[in-house]
C-alpha cells in the first residue's frame, strides 16, 4: 500500500548541535585548602611578647667598648679613621673603618688580643665590604621574642615555598630563607646552645606560614620529651603510618622509638620514589611545578595525579637515635637503614618537596 511504501522510504535525521562562538569560562583553580575550609591559622597573640626580657644597651657601655678598642689598636700602632656600633638583641657591631694603608689581616690576627681588652669572651672579627667588624656580647642580652620576628614584613610578605623565619641579624634585620631551597639542615652544637630553640623556630615558621594541606611534619624524638607538644597537630600537620585505632595513632604521633622511625624513613622513601614516578608522567623537574599544573587541571585525578604537599622530617638527637638500640644483629640492622633511608632522602627528596632538619 502507499502508507506502507511510505515509512519504508522514511530515514530518521540526527542534527548536530549548531556550533557556537560563545566562549565558555574555564574550570576555575583546584584550590586544595577547601578540604579544610573551616581551618584558621594560629594569631600572633598566642605568642610571647617578651616585653621584660629586653634589655636596651647603655651608651656607657657603647663608650666603654669604643674607648678600648681604640686604645688596643693604638697600641699596636694602627690607625683608624672612625668607629661606629650596630647595636643588636646579643651582640653589638663595631664597625672599624682604618686609615689609608693599613692592612686588614693586621686586625684580624689582633683577635684574642681585643677580647682581653675588652674583658669579653667570644669576640670575632669580621671583614665587612666597606670597613672591619668587631662583634662584642652585650652586658645584657636581650630575647628575641617570636612573635616579633613572625610579624615582620620579610616574613609576612616572603615568596618562599616554605618561609623560614631563623632569627634578627646584626644589622637588625630579620633573616627569612626558604627550607625548599636549603633543601636540608645539620643542626649541630653542644649542650644549651640552642638546637632546640632553633628547631621550634622553624617549626613555628612552618605553622604559621603553610596549611595543612600544603605542609606535613614528621617528628622523630628519642628524649621523648622535645616535640611533645606538637602531638596536638595529629590530624592536621602530621604524617603518620596507617594504626588500627585512634589510640594507637596518638600514642606514634611522635616518632620515639629506633625500630619506629625506621618504618616511617622507609616509607618516606617509598612516598618519594611514587613522586618521582608522577613527577616523571607529568613531564615536570620538581614539586612546585607539578603543583602549579595540578591546581590548573592539567593533570587528571583518575589518572593517579594528586597535590603533593612538603614534607618536612625532623630529627632530634640523630646519634642517639642510631646508637642506642643496642648491640644485636637486629638493633645494628636497624641503625643502618636509618642512615640509609636518611641518605637517601638527603639525595634525592628535594625536587619530590621531602626535607630533612637533622639535630645532633
Amino acid at each position: 500500500s502507499p502508507t506502507t511504501e511510505a515509512a519504508e522510504k522514511s530515514m530518521e535525521v540526527v542534527k548536530g548541535d549548531k556550533l557556537s562562538t560563545d566562549i565558555k569560562k574555564d574550570l576555575p583553580r583546584i584550590n586544595v585548602r577547601d578540604e579544610l575550609p573551616d581551618y584558621q591559622f594560629p594569631s600572633l597573640e598566642l605568642l610571647d611578647s617578651y616585653s621584660s626580657s629586653r634589655n636596651e644597651v647603655s651608651d656607657e657601655e657603647l663608650a666603654r667598648n669604643n674607648a678600648r678598642i681604640r686604645n688596643a689598636l693604638e697600641n699596636y700602632r694602627i690607625q683608624i679613621n672612625d668607629v661606629k656600633a650596630i647595636v643588636g638583641p646579643t651582640v653589638t657591631l663595631y664597625k672599624v673603618y682604618p686609615a689609608p694603608g693599613v692592612k686588614i689581616s693586621e686586625i684580624k690576627k689582633l683577635q684574642e688580643d681585643l677580647g682581653m681588652h675588652l674583658h669579653a669572651r667570644g669576640v670575632r672579627v669580621v671583614t665587612l665590604t666597606d670597613s672591619v667588624g668587631i662583634e662584642v656580647a652585650n652586658d645584657r642580652p636581650s630575647i628575641v621574642p617570636m612573635r616579633a620576628v613572625l610579624n615582620d614584613e620579610a616574613f609576612r610578605t616572603s615568596k618562599a615555598e616554605l618561609p623560614v623565619a631563623i632569627g634578627y641579624t646584626i644589622q637588625q634585620k630579620v633573616k627569612v630563607f626558604d627550607l625548599a631551597d636549603a633543601p636540608h639542615l645539620l643542626v649541630a652544637g653542644a649542650t644549651k646552645q640552642g638546637k632546640s630553640v632553633g628547631l621550634n623556630a622553624i617549626v613555628t615558621s612552618l605553622l604559621y606560614a603553610k596549611h595543612p594541606s600544603e605542609l606535613k611534619l614528621v617528628f622523630v624524638d628519642p628524649k621523648m620529651v622535645e616535640f611533645s607538644a606538637y602531638a596536638h597537630l595529629l590530624k592536621h600537620y602530621l604524617a603518620v603510618l596507617p594504626c588500627n585505632d585512634e589510640q594507637e595513632e596518638r600514642d606514634n604521633a611522635i616518632v620515639k622509638k629506633a625500630d619506629k622511625a625506621d618504618k616511617i624513613l622507609r616509607s618516606l622513601c617509598i612516598e618519594m620514589d611514587q613522586r618521582y614516578e608522577l613527577l616523571s608522567r607529568a613531564s615536570v623537574p620538581n614539586i612546585k611545578t607539578y603543583n602549579e599544573k595540578y591546581r590548573n587541571r592539567k593533570l587528571r585525578p583518575d589518572e593517579g595525579h594528586r597535590f603533593l604537599p612538603y614534607i618536612v622530617t625532623i630529627i632530634d638527637e640523630y646519634a642517639d637515635l642510631t646508637m642506642s638500640v643496642g648491640g644485636s644483629g637486629d638493633s645494628k640492622a636497624v641503625a643502618r637503614s636509618i642512615t640509609t633511608s636518611i641518605i637517601r632522602l638527603a639525595q634525592k627528596g628535594r625536587a619530590a618537596g621531602l626535607h630533612v632538619v637533622l639535630a645532633t
